[in-house]
């Protein structure tokens, strides 16, 4: 990963810990709290990662894969998509 400004390094050393490594291509995508968009986000999640990839999400900074995100993590915490 080129530019890794746009991440803390919360969130870096968490994509190391799932990955040993960081991609080489990463998405960010800003959405506005105003409307909802649960259903297009979601949608555009499971596209991004349908061949692999971890998710991050901004609330709870934890890394997510597709099958955490289609099913909540061990805990039961659900991704906030």
């Amino acid at each position: 990963m080129a530019d890794e400004g746009s991440f803390s390094a919360s969130e870096l050393d968490a994509l190391r810990q799932v990955r040993h490594a960081l991609a080489d291509a990463w998405v960010e995508v800003r959405v506005s709290g105003r409307g909802n968009y649960q259903a297009e986000m979601r949608d555009l999640v499971e596209r991004l990662l349908a061949e692999g990839g971890y998710a991050i999400d901004d609330y709870s900074g934890d890394t997510w894969s597709l099958e955490e995100i289609r099913n909540g993590h061990a805990d039961g915490q659900t991704f906030p998509a």
